[in-house]
């Protein structure tokens, strides 16, 4: 079940954090323009990457470049909960993306659509010259019962 939903810098959130109850049973309300759409997305594209890699996900309008809060640098997506049939078993899954200005074009390799590989690690390359690192991360605690 998911409790916590943390978005950091994405599309319109400069930091959202959103609770949930255990009701099942929840609405997103709001104005046109206050990040209804976007929260869904953020969300979409977390649970794309359990099927796909970065670069499947996040390409065109879902690039680096679109998702990210202009002028920032990075942004984070996380969500946590807990396995339903356990509430001692809490999980936690996030995704985030690092911009690194003026990246050395020469230690670049160019794969399809201003895709790169960077020291061993894939980088979005966007057209001015910035490389932008994606990261993913998720874990599992058991929490035994006193």
């Amino acid at each position: 079940m998911l409790k916590n939903i943390k978005l950091h810098n994405f599309k319109n959130h400069k930091d959202t954090a959103i609770s949930l109850d255990d009701s099942r049973m929840h609405a997103l309300v709001g104005h046109n323009n206050s990040g209804k759409t976007s929260m869904l997305q953020a969300l979409y594209y977390l649970g794309l990457l359990v099927d796909f890699s970065f670069d499947q996900i996040f390409r065109d309008e879902a690039s680096p470049q679109f998702i990210v809060r202009m002028e920032e640098k990075q942004m984070s997506v996380c969500v946590n909960g807990f396995l339903e049939k356990d509430s001692q078993k809490h999980w936690e899954a996030s995704y985030s993306w690092h911009k690194q200005d003026s990246v050395n074009s020469k230690n670049l390799w160019e794969h399809e659509h201003q895709k790169y590989w960077w020291e061993g690690g894939f980088c979005w390359h966007d057209r001015h010259d910035d490389c932008w690192f994606p990261e993913l991360s998720w874990k599992i605690q058991h929490f035994p019962m006193l």
